[in-house]
């Protein structure tokens, strides 16, 4: 019997996942934009957001003929959302905890899907998701390991593009937040002639116009420092900042025979997975019935090997669920044999 078990399953003909569907006590819709975005405008989705989750609460109300709110409460969240991955006002969240479902005989997935038919698509936003965290991890989780952050990127958006066309997919997202516009300096040949480095030059540039400490005063109990940079009229747009000049022991020179620029959105945080550079990609199940498993195979097959062929630099390591599934079957494992030892002697 156990080998037929294992041979239907193996053969994808009984489906199996790591963990069962659980109701959710609260979920999140989740928004960000590029970074620079004005609060007025995540603003202006947020309360869209609400405004939908309201209308949906008086559409089950009807169907079910319920008298009590289907939705507790709500709430808005500018600044922060993704669990924390994304933070300033190009994002926020809105928080939604509906009755228990035991009480109400509604599955938090039913209001997610009704939300999420409500709303519909919102192709102006970077990322978009809407659903809960799960204690278990992500049924889909993806990370992308490499030392090289341009490779790395260029795998985050081929995997981002992939797994969209997934039908059995939704709310691929990526953990790697972007931050604000920021300035590259590569030196030119003539600043190596001259025994200047990055460092040195970027100081410079950080001291006019984001200012240096030119002096302490102390008055009183209280001491007053005195910073420096140039003046408001004089910092306001790159054309400026290409006008600036260097000083150097061999004098001062313009920053353009020195430096070449590129200015490029920088991450927020940077983080690491076994002394490397990782991006994860994480992915929700559009049917939360459906196999993870098979989903995750058929990525395995399709996906992964052509991703390592064309960035062949990055290292894939499947996180979220399937990691901690094989964390437990790896106690499961070692602890069967002494709990059948110790049956058999009992």
């Amino acid at each position: 019997m156990m080998i037929i078990t294992g041979g239907l399953i193996g053969g994808h003909i009984i489906k199996t996942t790591f963990f069962p569907r659980m109701e959710f006590d609260s979920f999140n819709i989740n928004i960000a934009f590029t970074p620079g975005s004005g609060e007025e405008k995540t603003m202006q989705y947020l309360e869209r957001f609400d405004s939908a989750v309201w209308e949906v609460n008086e559409e089950l109300m009807e169907k079910y003929n319920d008298t009590i709110p289907i939705i507790e409460n709500s709430i808005i969240i500018l600044g922060s959302a993704f669990d924390g991955t994304e933070s300033g006002s190009h994002t926020g969240s809105v928080d939604v905890s509906p009755r228990n479902s035991e009480d109400t005989g509604i599955s938090s997935y039913e209001i997610i899907n009704r939300l999420r038919e409500k709303i519909g698509p919102i192709p102006q936003a970077d990322k978009y998701s809407m659903g809960a965290r799960s204690r278990f991890g992500d049924p889909v989780s993806i990370g992308l390991l490499s030392r090289n952050i341009e490779e790395l990127e260029q795998g985050r958006d081929f995997l981002i593009s992939k797994l969209e066309k997934y039908a059995q997919l939704k709310d691929v997202v990526s953990t790697n937040a972007m931050g604000k516009q920021e300035i590259l300096l590569q030196l030119k040949p003539q600043a190596y002639m001259m025994g200047l480095d990055e460092a040195y030059i970027a100081n410079q540039v950080r001291q006019a116009f984001y200012g240096g400490q030119a002096q302490r005063l102390q008055v009183g109990r209280d001491e007053l420092r005195v910073w420096v940079r140039y003046p408001a009229q004089g910092r306001k747009n790159i054309g400026q900042f290409e006008n600036m000049k260097i000083v150097s022991s061999q004098g001062e020179f313009p920053i353009t025979e020195l430096v070449d620029y590129k200015i490029k959105r920088g991450p927020v945080n940077i983080n690491r997975f076994n002394g490397k550079r990782e991006i994860r990609v994480n992915a929700d199940m559009s049917n939360p019935d459906a196999s993870v498993t098979e989903v995750l195979d058929m990525i395995n097959a399709e996906v992964i090997p052509e991703l390592k062929v064309l960035y062949p630099g990055i290292s894939v390591e499947f996180q979220g669920q399937q990691k901690e599934s094989q964390r437990n079957m790896k106690d499961l494992m070692f602890l069967f044999p002494m709990a059948f030892l110790a049956s058999s002697s009992s």
